[in-house]
């Protein structure tokens, strides 16, 4: 609080009661100014609560009580300020005096002095600066001010008209409405012209798209739109296909005319493609420049290679990184890693140095197959997560396989394995023993549970035998599910994660649990091979055979896809049967027609089926006769099918990147350097390959950008059978 000190009025009275000659007893001495000269009203002036920065004004009354007129004159202690320096009083009148307070913040108290020798008169004056709060309006079209009374604001609507935002970019002029709300006109984004649709976009404004105009039954003629007219016709360019078309003649529009004519020299008869530009006719053939030789985006030479002892090796990528096992002859083996552009992770050998198979890879790990069981990997370091162990996959002729057949990943990271006869009870799983499993014995049996907690890799090969083991994603805990003996051929899953069986007495069937245990119900008839691949509502089997998974019902066996007569010798994998294209491959000898086929006499071919009716849509040569070599990869591209194929040659070996659609080659480019591949993966746009050249190994990638490769399906033969399904 600020306060001006009283003023000396006792000083003055003093010096007039000296001057007087008498402080006692009336008489000409001094005499008060509100008696006998004037006085005030009120006597006290408080102007409460201000807002600070403004100025309140209030009067003071002042009534003279002398029969001739007073002059007197005014002061004010700041903040605090009187209109005028003086008054005059007319004899027994009344005069006012405007007070004015200047607020600022906080309490302040100050005297106006009315002073008319030797009379004075004095008014105390008080009040209150108060401090504005920060006032945000709820919205717009609101107003928020800050009440002086209260000390907090108070919202209200605006006045209407007020302008405002309507917050649309297909609104103009916006105003605020008598209910608070920003209201406008609707934007006009008419452009003029006819040829095109006009609206507008709250987030965009005035868009403009083109009409579609109706396309002419001439193929010559085209459609056409004017800005003023509206749609119309106009011939094509001449020169333009309108019908059939080789390099000889073909159906060209000539002045809005389609007229067969000599096709003329120059004109595309095939796409340019990665190794490869593109074929123009040339005196009526279709000529295309040599291929070249597809060269990598990168090369990593590596210490070692997945081919070991003739057993082919497995690219599996997760997380946009890429995981094999490689081995050498002095290093042994170990599990390598590497970015999707080719700079190495890590390569860390195994515990033991021998050989192990990556089989397939999730966000839990990298799951490895050894000799005795499976072992899990972090995908990061490789440091070891777990171990499955067991006595061996099973396999129908006793040997050792890659097993990747008889192991699938589900959904959620979960592995499905088949898992066959101890090794004592080997010779009878492979004969079928006593009942070699016949469907007769189809019912409900109990499942097995092994222990939930971390596995034991010290305790031994765990009890399998003729089972299926499912394994948890982190490889902590399995259950046990005893099959009948014959063990199983392979097994795959669809995109619900339901498991199917192929197993050799009793053919396909599907494993199934309820609350009373499990139950595998074949379909039959016996399976001799062991390709099986599902998708699209089918089971393929043997690369052949096809079945309707939700009941078994057999829909039938792929036709013969080239001549009547031709004979075909299906091929179990790899195999494709995706969301947008479905193939296998077989042998055959076509030229002449020859069953049984000799070597020398067979060529590799692949064929596009439909699963609803087991029906050939079209067949391709792949490798002519004698061919030697294999399929490393397919991967489905828009509705055709691609290949990484391995040509072995007295020459020197090739791996060759092929593209089949409706039964023509539309792609065959080496691979830059040629080699022996070991393995290869499509992933996004690249096709991965690790290639053996003169007894070194290297890692490259193949930028196949453009290219609609789709990675659903059942593209390998030596991988994990349910890694992919016919979705993504």
């Amino acid at each position: 609080m600020r306060a001006r000190p009283p003023i000396a009025r006792h000083a003055v009275l003093l010096a007039l009661t000296a001057f007087a000659g008498c402080r006692c007893h009336p008489g000409p001495g001094l005499r008060s100014a509100e008696t006998l000269g004037f006085r005030a009203t009120p006597g006290e002036l408080d102007f409460g609560r201000v807002l600070e920065g403004t100025r309140k004004t209030l009067e003071v009354e002042v009534v003279s009580t002398s029969r001739a007129p007073i002059a007197a004159a005014l002061r004010a202690d700041p903040p605090f300020h009187v209109a005028g320096a003086s008054l005059e009083l007319p004899p027994e009148g009344v005069a006012r005096i405007e007070v004015a307070f200047d607020a600022d913040d906080g309490d302040v108290q100050g005297e106006l002095e009315i002073s008319a020798p030797p009379f004075l008169a004095a008014v105390q004056l008080r009040g209150t600066g108060v401090a504005p709060l920060p006032c945000v309006p709820a919205g717009q079209c609101h107003v928020s001010t800050f009440d002086v009374g209260t000390g907090a604001c108070v919202d209200a609507l605006a006045p209407e008209g007020t302008s405002c935002d309507p917050q649309s970019l297909c609104l103009v002029n916006g105003r605020c409405s008598s209910e608070g709300t920003c209201e406008g006109d609707v934007r006009s984004c008419d452009d003029g012209d006819v040829c095109t649709a006009d609206f507008c976009s709250a987030t965009y404004g005035c868009m403009h798209r083109m009409k579609s105009c109706p396309a002419s039954r001439n193929p010559c003629l085209v459609a056409t739109c004017d800005p003023v007219d509206g749609c119309g016709l106009a011939a094509a360019p001449d020169l333009s296909v309108c019908g059939s078309v080789d390099c000889i003649q073909g159906h060209l529009c000539l002045s809005g005319a389609c007229v067969t004519a000599p096709t003329p020299d120059g004109f595309p008869c095939a796409p340019a493609t990665a190794c490869q530009g593109a074929g123009t006719c040339q005196s009526q053939e279709c000529v295309r420049p040599d291929a070249g030789e597809l060269p990598p985006a990168f090369h990593l030479a590596i210490s070692g290679g997945p081919a070991q002892d003739g057993d082919p090796g497995r690219l599996v990528a997760s997380g946009g990184n890429l995981f094999a096992e490689i081995c050498s002859g002095d290093a042994g083996c170990s599990l390598g890693s590497w970015t999707a552009n080719g700079f190495e992770r890590f390569v860390s050998p195994s515990p033991d140095g021998q050989l192990r198979r990556a089989i397939t890879a999730s966000p839990q790990g990298v799951w490895v197959l050894a000799g005795d069981g499976l072992e899990l990997y972090s995908a990061v370091d490789a440091a070891p997560i777990s171990r499955v162990p067991f006595s061996a996959l099973w396999t129908s002729d006793g040997g050792g396989t890659t097993g990747g057949e008889r192991i699938a990943l589900s959904s959620t990271g979960e592995l499905w394995v088949a898992v066959g006869p101890r090794p004592q009870d080997a010779d009878a799983g492979a004969d079928g023993g006593d009942d070699a499993g016949s469907p007769d014995d189809a019912g409900t049996e109990d499942a097995g549970t092994g222990d939930a907690g971390t596995i034991d890799a010290d305790a031994g090969p765990l009890p399998f035998s003729d089972s299926l083991v499912r394994i948890s994603s982190d490889g902590g805990s399995w259950t046990e599910y005893p099959l009948w003996q014959g063990g199983a051929l392979a097994l795959s899953l669809d995109v619900g994660d339901r498991v199917y069986v192929l197993r050799p007495a009793d053919g396909l069937g599907r494993f199934e649990e309820d609350d009373a245990g499990f139950r595998f119900e074949p379909w039959g008839p016996p399976a001799a091979s062991s390709g099986l691949a599902i998708g699209r509502g089918v089971a393929l089997v043997g690369g052949a055979a096809l079945f309707d998974v939700d009941s078994g019902t057999p829909i039938g066996t792929l036709r013969d896809a080239g001549e009547e007569g031709e004979p075909v010798y299906p091929l179990p994998g790899p195999v494709l049967v995706t969301r947008t294209g479905s193939f296998a491959l077989y042998r055959s000898c076509t030229t002449p027609y020859v069953d049984p086929c000799a070597g020398d006499q067979a060529g590799l071919w692949i064929r596009s089926f439909e699963p609803a009716d087991a029906g050939v849509s079209w067949a391709a040569e792949v490798m002519a006769p004698p061919f030697r070599g294999w399929v490393e990869e397919m991967v489905s591209v828009d509705g055709g099918v691609g290949l990484v194929t391995q040509v072995l040659g007295d020459g020197g070996d090739e791996v060759r990147i092929q593209g089949f659609y409706g039964g023509s080659k539309y792609l065959d480019c080496p691979v830059q350097g040629g080699g022996r591949i070991g393995a290869a993966l499509f992933e996004g746009s690249f096709l991965y390959a690790i290639i053996e050249r003169d007894g070194g190994w290297s890692l490259e990638g193949f930028d196949l950008t453009g290219a609609p490769i789709d990675t659903s399906g059942w593209p390998a033969a030596n991988g994990a059978a349910g890694t992919r399904r016919e979705r993504p």
